[in-house]
C-alpha cells in the first residue's frame, strides 16, 4: 500500500507518493520538491522544516530521506553512484536510462558513504 506526504502550498493541496520523492532541495527559505516523475514543486519550508516535516509526518519511515549537506534531502532508495573524487552523486529512478546528478561536498558524500561502508 502507498503511503503519501501531504502538502499545503498556498493556494494549492498536493499528495504525493513517498517512492515518486527522489530529492529535495533547498532554495534559500524554500525546499524545491524534485519527482521522479520530472515534476519539481517549491514549498515555503526551510531544508530544516522540511526535515522535521518528514519526521512527524512519517515516523520510522522518515529513514529513507537522508540529508546530504546543506542543500539536499534525497530518498535513499535511487542512490545508485557516489563519486568522491568528482564530487557527485547519482540517484537511479527506475525506468530511466540515465541517473539524475547532484553536486555535494566531498564532506558530505563522504558521510554518505559512511552510512553504507563504515569507514
Amino acid at each position: 500500500m502507498p503511503r503519501y506526504l501531504y502538502f499545503n502550498n498556498r493556494d494549492e493541496f498536493f499528495r504525493i507518493r513517498l517512492e515518486d520523492i527522489v530529492y529535495f532541495e533547498s532554495d534559500k527559505n524554500y525546499s524545491l520538491l524534485c519527482m521522479s516523475t520530472g515534476q519539481r514543486v517549491a514549498f515555503t519550508l526551510s531544508m530544516q522544516r522540511m526535515q522535521e516535516y518528514l519526521v512527524k509526518s512519517l515516523g520510522d519511515q522518515a529513514r529513507a530521506f537522508i540529508r546530504v549537506g546543506k542543500s539536499y534531502i534525497i530518498n535513499s532508495t535511487y542512490v545508485f553512484n557516489i563519486d568522491l573524487s568528482k564530487r557527485v552523486l547519482k540517484l537511479l529512478i527506475p525506468g530511466c536510462a540515465t541517473p539524475v546528478q547532484l553536486k555535494i561536498s566531498y564532506e558530505a558524500l563522504r558521510k554518505l558513504r559512511s552510512l553504507y561502508i563504515p569507514e
